[in-house]
Formats: C-alpha cells, structure tokens, sequence
C-alpha cells in the first residue's frame, strides 16, 4: 500500500553511466534526483539514464519531513544546480489509488509510470525506462 508523503522529482539535463563512469549532455534520455520524504522516512534516488540504474538510499535521520524537503531542495541545488532541467515536487495522501497517482503525474507533464518500492518510497519512471539496481554505489570514505 501507498502511503502518504511527498516526491520531489529532478529531470537533469544529462544521461550518464555508473558502471562506465561518464556523463554526457542528455539526447531524449535522461537522468534524476528523486527524493520521497514519506510517513516512515526518506529516501534519495539517483538514475543512471544510459545503465537504465537506480541507487536508492534511505536517509537515516530524525529530521521532520519539512526540513527533510528543505535539505532535499537545497542538497540538490548545490550539487545539480547548473543540469537542473525541470523540478516537480508531488504531494501524495493516504489512500491514494493508482488512477488518481496516474492522474497527478499526467496534471504534471511527466509519464505516468511508477513504482511503489517495498522498501517504502514511490519512483516515477521516465517514459519507456526500465530501472533497476545494477550497479552498488562505492562507499564515500
């Protein structure tokens, strides 16, 4: 089940690779920064368009949900500011059903595929993308 909170989408101006470590100027495909800031947390998405890769990661934090989207905008600005395309930030409530997820997202611009992770946070996917975990990000030290 879906449950409430908030998903902040960035589109970036560039399609890159983890696994080939390059990044290029975007040519119809492209990358995200997806932050979901929900009931039971939040969660920082990357996408790799080229790999068609996802890194998601849980923030482990005691932060309200606010200062979470406000970490989020400004965590995001810093680092993507200057291959920030496009930012949509989506308020999703208890109960809400597919179709009306569906329709959120059309009211938006963006393609209305999606996925609720079990792991607890909602992924939009760009139209015709099939992402998933194939690469493991390396430890920062």
């Amino acid at each position: 089940m879906i449950e409430s909170g908030t998903l902040q989408i960035y589109r970036l101006t560039v399609e890159s690779s983890y696994a080939e470590n390059f990044e290029r100027p975007a040519t119809g495909i492209f990358d995200t920064i997806q932050w979901w800031i929900g009931n039971n947390g939040g969660w920082r998405i990357k996408t790799y368009a080229v790999d068609s890769d996802i890194h998601p990661h849980r923030l482990n934090t005691s932060k309200s949900s606010s200062e979470l989207l406000e970490l989020a905008k400004a965590s995001t600005e810093k680092t993507y500011g200057d291959i920030i395309g496009e930012e949509h930030t989506l308020e999703i409530t208890e109960g809400t059903n597919d179709a009306s997820i569906r329709e959120i997202l059309r009211n938006e611009g963006l393609s209305e595929e999606y996925e609720w992770v079990d792991s607890g946070y909602l992924l939009w996917l760009p139209s015709g993308s099939e992402l998933k975990t194939k690469t493991i990000p390396k430890k920062v030290r």
